[in-house]
């Protein structure tokens, strides 16, 4: 129940509004008095009256003073003010300082009854107002990490996201980055660690190293955190205020190492890449810092930048694979298992050759590769505690050391193990029009006169409602859907056969040689002759 604060210089006023206020038996928790503007305030601070009955004429500090003064103070508290008919000239003027309403005098017990009871409704109104506002912000406590995580996801993964989304997504997280920089947080012995602590327990400590690390840093606006990949954690740091130098962000680095090895006496290597002013080059400083852990695994640095990698560059001239890395998350979000397993294959065949004579990066990369197929899994929509589980039990099998042929069964297996758990959420009984549809595509895209219409007609719906479904559930119109289809199977063919350009434009959809041409430099940047002599075989 609301409580009655009756401010007023007359003892007659305050005690009739009192003895209405009990003989109506208003729901009032407590009455308090006060003879003037002084008073009024100390008791309102004291005890927080809900509602304030305030007279406006009175000695000392007056009714409009006061309101002033508690307005400023409990901005919440509902102030009705009490006036005589010559005083109504003040009433605007009080209006305007917050009191929400007057009341003349003599109060007629109705009136007083009436006007209670709007205050009531109005404070009511503000907690529901207020528990909504709460339950918002709670909502997005727990939102905002998940969306800064998959914008840095995106950012050094998919590139998916284009430019005006991406100052969407940092302003809801009131982030400023410019001049960004990939810094990764990885803990040593992570395969040790797994084999000793349940999910649950391995999550606990992936939230205790992350605001260990949100502390360091002290600016949040200045830093966007990813979410813990099997031990290591992607940080994209804006530059243009500190840690320009190379310096400065080793400096940070083993600031960050030193903590959390002091707080909870977990080893970490801290790894840079260099800094970059585009979005488009994060997934560079992200590559960097990655191939920065690998060497540091070799000098056994703490903290380590990719300058320091001088003349320790990976064998051959290797670069790592990845767009045939994207292709196959791509095909693992189609459910192509028999594609994606021909390009885990050729992930292996890539690996193992580079690598071969040294197993650590070996299995680092592996490592790296099953989380990012985790994570693609549960974006899929399958349950998480599921694909923690069975990405726990291939890490573990992983870090026994297989070789190099068990190593290949290991990661063909782990697609497949994968792939099966997504049965969990996104498998239902029967399959919708959007779906049809898309298998409808993905077995007819040879067809150079396939057309929405043509696929609108077979699922029974309309070209433009199709349309809107289409681009809603997989994010790029029909066209565009299409033709990234036929570039992929280009692709493999290109890989996989001594098939003809001309021919395998043809295969796929395009009897136009030089249209085919052209769309796949527009989506490769490269040529099919380039493309297949730096492909896997």
């Amino acid at each position: 129940m609301p409580s009655l604060l009756v401010v007023d210089d007359t003892e007659l006023i305050r005690n009739t509004i009192n003895n209405i206020v009990s003989k109506e038996d208003i729901a009032i928790s407590a009455v308090y008095e006060a003879e003037n503007g002084e008073q009024a305030v100390s008791i309102a601070r004291r005890h927080h009256p809900d509602i304030i009955f305030m007279d406006i004429k009175m000695p000392g500090m007056n009714g409009l003073q006061a309101t002033a003064v508690i307005r400023k103070e409990f901005p919440d508290t509902k102030i009705v003010m009490l006036t005589a008919y010559d005083e109504f000239s003040f009433v605007q003027e009080a209006l305007q300082l917050g009191a929400v309403d007057y009341l003349l005098k003599p109060v007629r017990p109705s009136k007083l009854v009436e006007v209670i009871g709007t205050m009531k409704t109005k404070l009511e109104e503000d907690a529901e107002r207020q528990r909504v506002l709460v339950e918002v912000r709670q909502r997005l406590s727990e939102v905002l990490p998940i969306v800064e995580a998959n914008l840095v996801d995106d950012l050094i993964y998919a590139q998916s996201l284009g430019e005006e989304m991406i100052h969407q997504n940092l302003q809801q997280l009131n982030k400023e980055l410019t001049i960004s920089v990939v810094m990764m947080v990885s803990i040593n012995n992570f395969d040790k660690i797994v084999k000793r602590l349940q999910p649950q327990q391995i999550l606990d400590k992936y939230n205790e190293l992350t605001q260990i690390i949100r502390r360091t840093i002290h600016n949040p606006a200045k830093a966007l955190f990813g979410s813990w990949q099997l031990g290591q954690l992607a940080v994209i740091l804006s530059t243009d205020f500190q840690w320009e130098t190379i310096d400065a962000q080793k400096g940070l680095g083993e600031q960050i190492r030193q903590e959390i090895d002091r707080q909870l006496n977990i080893p970490v290597t801290i790894s840079f890449g260099r800094r970059y002013p585009s979005w488009a080059d994060i997934a560079i400083s992200f590559a960097e810092a990655r191939s920065a852990r690998q060497y540091s695994k070799r000098d056994g640095s703490g903290v380590v930048h990719v300058a320091d990698m001088t003349g320790l560059t990976a064998p051959h001239g290797y670069a790592y694979p990845l767009a045939l890395e994207k292709e196959l998350l791509e095909s693992i979000r189609l459910k192509q298992e028999d594609i994606s397993l021909e390009l885990m294959n050729a992930l292996v065949d890539h690996l193992l050759y580079n690598y071969k004579d040294t197993p650590q990066i070996l299995y680092s990369y592996f490592a790296e590769l099953l989380s990012l197929i985790s994570r693609n899994i549960i974006d899929m929509g399958a349950l998480a505690p599921a694909v923690l589980d069975q990405s726990h039990r291939q890490m573990t099998i992983l870090f026994s050391g297989p070789s190099p042929a068990q190593l290949r069964l290991w990661a063909l297996n782990s697609v497949t193990e994968l792939l099966s758990v997504t049965a969990f959420k996104t498998e239902k009984p029967s399959r919708d029009a959007v779906q049809l549809a898309i298998e409808y595509i993905h077995k007819n895209y040879h067809n150079p006169e396939l057309t929405l219409g043509e696929v609108a007609n077979t699922v029974g719906l309309s070209q433009s409602h199709l349309a809107f479904l289409l681009k809603e559930r997989t994010g790029m119109s029909y066209s565009k859907y299409l033709s990234n289809l036929r570039i992929r199977h280009a692709k493999k063919l290109l890989r996989t056969t001594s098939m003809t350009i001309s021919t395998i434009a043809e295969v796929v959809g395009y009897p136009n040689a030089t249209h085919f041409y052209r769309i796949f430099q527009r989506q490769t940047e490269m040529t099919p002759k380039t493309y297949r002599e730096t492909a896997v075989a």
